[in-house]
């Protein structure tokens, strides 16, 4: 879901803006989770997204990021989301998806996958 932060930037940018999603985030925390808010809840790792495009009548863009079984090890994941910040930032998210806590034991791996569609 593209929240109000998502949407305001992406109208910035067809009038010149230069912010735009180029992290892809995974967040923590013990709190309930807000799905429609622009922060997670503890921003644990971010990643620079290989992106891809498909034009034509799909106008599509996938950001997909890989996060090894050392990176993850001890967390308990609740938030999935795109930012253009680096670090650990809990600001500023373009979308985010929420999920029952998943809990890494440092044997996973983890592959996030964000697909913006335009109608």
């Amino acid at each position: 879901m593209i929240i109000n932060f998502g949407k305001q930037e992406l109208s910035k940018l067809m009038g010149g803006g230069s912010a735009y999603p180029q992290y892809m985030v995974v967040g923590t925390g013990s709190a309930t989770v807000v799905s429609g808010t622009s922060t997670t809840l503890t921003t644990e790792s971010s990643k620079k997204p290989i992106n891809t495009y498909e034009l034509g009548t799909a106008y599509k863009v996938r950001y997909i990021a890989d996060w090894t079984s050392t990176e993850l090890s001890g967390l308990s994941l609740k938030e999935l989301g795109t930012t253009y910040l680096s670090g650990t930032s809990t600001g500023s998210l373009f979308n985010k998806e929420v999920f029952t806590a998943l809990a890494f034991d440092g044997t996973q791996s983890l592959r996030g996958e964000i697909v913006f569609r335009l109608y």
